[in-house]
């Protein structure tokens, strides 16, 4: 082992029990039922896959993940050096005089308070909306946005970010947008076979061990594409190739479920969404979880913590009426949402009270709390596509 770390770097081989703690650190996504269902949150240093239809809430539980990291992860920002799009390396000083062209906000004021964690925003789709972003939580002042002109521009900066260690989350919106630049360049409607496809996987392999070292998870938004002449079967596929299924560590399958109205019922104002772990390497697959998102609020929060704390018995329904301990809540759901809403720090306690059983028994918790589903066994359709090529 010595001859091995003398040849190749300190720290090649070791030995698991004397290289720390081997669980994988988490964060909140924002949605505490989706939390448990994670067993915990989202991991650290991993690559996680949000995918499903169009206006399903993809972008949406990706905002809510960045504002969780710029809360509660501590800012790697200070004592880092970077690499320029001349591809020289700079300081983090010398950011604050001539900082990324193409990044956007500045990062002033993340060094003077050096507080909280760091995420960059890959807008491929280039749709970023910065108002919709700040009702979500998210601070867009000290946001690092990026919106490449090519497939290509957008992974290789991601890389050069992850590798810095600047930055604790990196989310890539969407997939389907990264377009290689032979295609760009190119005349529509030529043919550009497994282009993009090539470029995931020359990425991803890059982008895995790096993103490991540097403790920064990656979040990759991707939709769904339908397979030419699938008459048995589920025909859905998503796009960019197979390499993102295989190097993710974390699958969600996100679809709408319902549609919420107001409370006179004239007025569609949200959607139940169902989120699906079709994997996971750090805990338990098939789990899933459902909540709410408020149309230009995001994910309702409290509504998450209300159906926790009544499933742990931490709230109680007797009836229609909801109560906590010796206090009630309301008659009805929507009352008893009403009345945490009015008292934050009612509601404050009973989320602290909700995390705290999730602590003392997670695994419990997730497998009584989350709907398991049979697995769909997506590796099998893997392996016969890779039969195929």
């Amino acid at each position: 082992m010595n001859d091995i770390n003398n040849s190749f770097g300190k720290g090649s081989v070791t030995r698991l029990g004397g290289a720390g703690g081997a669980l994988v650190e988490t964060f909140p996504s924002g949605c505490l039922t989706l939390d448990i269902a994670l067993g915990g949150g989202l991991p650290k240093g991993r690559i996680v896959e949000i995918y499903g239809p169009e206006s399903s809430g993809k972008t949406t539980l990706a905002l809510h993940a960045i504002a969780e990291v710029q809360v509660h992860c501590v800012s790697k920002l200070l004592f880092c050096t970077y690499m320029n799009y001349a591809g020289t390396i700079t300081d983090v000083h010398s950011l604050l005089v001539s900082p990324f062209p193409f990044l956007g906000w500045g990062w002033e004021s993340r060094l003077e308070k050096k507080l909280g964690g760091n995420a960059m925003l890959v807008d491929a789709e280039h749709v970023f909306d910065p108002a919709y972003s700040k009702a979500l939580g998210v601070d867009v002042e000290n946001l690092i946005v990026c919106q490449p002109d090519n497939g290509e521009m957008a992974l290789e900066i991601a890389d050069r970010m992850c590798r810095s260690g600047a930055v604790d989350l990196i989310c890539i919106d969407s997939v389907s947008a990264l377009t290689p630049r032979a295609e760009i360049e190119g005349e529509i409607g030529m043919q550009q076979m497994g282009l993009q496809a090539r470029l995931m996987s020359q990425a991803l392999r890059k982008m895995s061990g790096n993103a490991s070292k540097a403790g920064c998870t990656l979040i990759f938004l991707n939709q769904i594409r339908y397979k030419i002449g699938v008459y048995y079967g589920n025909p859905e596929v998503t796009s960019g190739g197979i390499a993102l299924k295989f190097f993710a560590s974390v699958r969600l399958e996100i679809r709408p479920i319902g549609k919420i109205k107001s409370v006179k019922g004239d007025e569609e104002i949200g959607l139940k969404v169902r989120v699906r772990v079709q994997k996971s390497k750090v805990s338990r697959p098939y789990k899933q979880a459902e909540f709410e998102i408020i149309f230009g609020e995001g994910v309702s929060k409290l509504g998450c913590v209300l159906d926790c704390a009544e499933i742990m018995d931490i709230v109680l329904k007797k009836g229609s009426w909801y109560s906590y301990a010796d206090q009630r809540l309301g008659q009805g759901r929507d009352r008893a949402l009403q009345y945490l809403k009015e008292n934050p720090l009612l509601s404050e306690e009973v989320e602290k009270m909700v995390r705290s059983a999730m602590a003392e028994g997670v695994g419990h918790v997730g497998s009584s709390y989350m709907k398991l589903t049979p697995p769909q066994h997506e590796d099998e359709d893997i392996f016969h596509e890779m039969q195929r090529q």
